[in-house]
């Protein structure tokens, strides 16, 4: 579970150093979400208003320590239930429409996958059928697309909708499709000061941060959006979401070093 209870680890050890070691700092205000792999729905219900600061730090990344995110895409949810006429497969087939077919060749003219280098997507769910013997009359395809161009992205789910729209027509049947904003995108320029003095902390412990685009979603997403600018630390892991996911421990280590220095360059400008 490196994504992401190391994250958490690093800030406990953070706060534990500061207190430790007698860190000066101001107000630091911590917040942990639930439900960030279900499509960053925890932090999306935050009452943003609580907070008194106006800058985040997300602890939420894979890549070596030093890595700063500082845009992510936005993400759709995008769901089409496919009907059919169900039948008896060995009585009468010719009187039903098989939903799983249909949903076949509408996903078979579906662009999927990087659509550009600002939007992707990918269908990952079908679900239907209750038995062979049942010509299938209900299949539901589950998918997502993702991108930093916002009127890219709208132009592909607008293409999404014309196929499966086309797709009904040649069947003589209907699919119902649902889109839904799961959260927006974001950019922070590289010049404003919660990256420069992120940049700052990372050099006080030898470490050369840099910006680089992410693909993914996280609480920074909901952060930004509400006003409170934020942006991503990676500390370690890779290979998340399969089995084979891993982490440098030692990223992990520093990453809690970076925080508490973070929070000394924080309180120390503010004098």
């Amino acid at each position: 579970a490196a994504d992401d209870v190391s994250g958490i680890c690093a800030i406990l050890d953070a706060l534990r150093r500061v207190i430790r070691d007698k860190t000066p700092h101001g107000d630091i205000e911590v917040a942990f979400s639930a439900c960030e792999e279900i499509g960053v729905q925890g932090s999306k219900h935050f009452n943003f208003s609580d907070f008194k600061a106006k800058q985040a730090y997300v602890i939420d990344c894979p890549g070596r320590i030093g890595k700063i995110v500082n845009q992510a895409p936005a993400k759709y949810k995008i769901t089409a239930t496919v009907k059919g006429i169900k039948a008896h497969a060995g009585n009468e087939p010719e009187k039903g429409l098989n939903a799983i077919k249909v949903a076949a060749c509408a996903l078979a003219e579906m662009p999927e996958g990087r659509i550009s280098p600002a939007v992707t997507s990918n269908f990952g769910m079908i679900q239907g059928g209750s038995g062979t013997n049942v010509v299938c009359d209900k299949c539901v395809i589950t998918g997502e697309a993702r991108g930093t161009d916002e009127t890219a992205l709208e132009e592909y789910l607008l293409r999404v909708k014309e196929i499966f729209a086309k797709t009904a027509t040649r069947f003589n049947t209907e699919i119902e499709v649902d889109i839904k904003l799961l959260y927006h995108t974001f950019y922070v320029d590289p010049s404003d000061s919660v990256i420069k003095t992120l940049l700052q902390a990372f050099k006080s412990e030898g470490i050369d941060g840099f910006c680089q685009k992410g693909g993914g979603g996280s609480d920074g997403n909901h952060f930004n959006w509400n006003g409170i600018k934020s942006v991503v630390i990676a500390l370690g892991y890779s290979k998340n979401h399969t089995n084979a996911e891993q982490i440098y421990y030692e990223d992990m280590l520093r990453c809690g070093k970076v925080l508490q220095s973070l929070v000394r360059q924080i309180h120390d400008q503010a004098k």
